[in-house]
């Protein structure tokens, strides 16, 4: 190979193993929340399966190349071996991305998972001083009231989380839940800048709706006992318009800053249970809430979007708790009507 086409080739590699450490080490990289990068790093799982045919291509040029120098030292013609070098370094780079991708998958958990039914998590076992917790997006109102209310009995839920709810559409849920046996839900809504409402069941005692505006969020204080402070968060998703819409740095900031928001206020709180669509991955820079997520063993279960198997998918609707543990159980559950999938946790407290 002649000095420029090396020259290149060094350039095209230095170049690919950039963007394949960006893709493994999203949140190091500083690239997490910046248009289409952090688009893409949502899914893990899916940039796993990229990454391990980008593996095996590389190892089979490399095979290629190394043939051709052996064959052409045998018949006596003097071949380099800059390409072979090259080819194989790649496949270096390569299997260590492989490596680290794989290991973040498994330690998260859950991959490959059927999502769970109600009648599976119905026959859980929960304790007397369990808190369960039920979230999901509703998609503008779309989830059958009666469907969510059937999951948060069958899950013996303490609270509900409900994205996308407005207060009539959460209001008919509690409805719902009173035919099933359990009035008295509280309800606490907001419709600006966007819906979001939270159900608190009456076994979980009384609770007062934080006021003041929290940007994507509902946040409720205990009133008279020392229960967690409730939070409902919707954060702002990212940009979907190319990088020159003339909007897209105002969405884009948006994103950041409601991801953010929602990460700060559940820091500031000592005791605490948030839940919803963060609109962010564990690998997106600005979801730092200062706890691993409560959904221990099924964080790579992807939950958006509902239409793809929970492998592929990006698993952005998280709960946040402190100082719970998930010591009982998270499950994933498919939801009739949204393009999120509803996620159940149940938290026992850490004495």
């Amino acid at each position: 190979m002649r000095r420029p086409g090396r020259i290149l080739a060094v350039l095209a590699f230095v170049a690919a193993t950039a963007v394949v450490g960006v893709f493994t080490f999203p949140r190091a990289s500083g690239l997490s929340m910046v248009t289409p990068i952090g688009q893409l790093v949502a899914f893990r799982t899916l940039l796993l399966a990229l990454t391990l045919v980008a593996l095996v291509v590389a190892v089979l040029v490399w095979v290629v190349l190394l043939v051709r120098q052996v064959r052409a030292r045998r018949a006596g013609r003097g071949v380099g071996s800059f390409g072979a070098v090259m080819a194989s370094l790649m496949v270096v780079v390569l299997t260590c991305s492989v490596a680290v991708h794989g290991a973040v998958v498994w330690s998260r958990g859950g991959v490959g998972d059927a999502p769970a039914t109600i009648e599976q998590i119905a026959s859980s076992p929960v304790g007397d001083d369990d808190f369960t917790v039920v979230s999901l997006n509703s998609l503008w109102d779309e989830v059958d009231p009666a469907w969510i209310a059937r999951l948060a009995h069958g899950s013996r839920a303490t609270m509900v989380a409900l994205p996308e709810s407005e207060r009539d559409h959460a209001e008919k849920v509690a409805a719902e839940l009173a035919a099933l046996g359990e009035p008295g839900w509280q309800v606490f809504a907001v419709s600006s800048p966007w819906p979001n409402a939270l159900l608190v069941s009456p076994q979980a005692g009384e609770y007062r709706v934080r006021e003041g505006l929290q940007r994507g969020l509902v946040i409720a204080d205990p009133v008279g006992h020392d229960g967690p402070v409730l939070m409902t968060v919707h954060a702002v998703p990212p940009p979907s318009v190319p990088p020159w819409h003339r909007e897209h740095a105002v969405w884009s900031r948006s994103w950041r800053g409601t991801v953010s928001n929602a990460s700060q206020a559940i820091r500031a709180e000592r005791h605490v249970v948030a839940a919803g669509d963060f609109n962010a991955t564990l690998d997106h820079a600005a979801l730092d809430p200062g706890v691993r997520p409560a959904t221990v063993g099924t964080n790579a279960m992807g939950t958006w979007p509902s239409s793809w198997p929970t492998w592929a998918g990006a698993r952005i609707d998280h709960v946040f708790a402190k100082p719970y543990d998930a010591s009982r159980g998270s499950w994933v559950v498919d939801s009739p009507g949204s393009d999120h999938r509803a996620v159940v946790v149940r938290l026992t407290y850490a004495r």
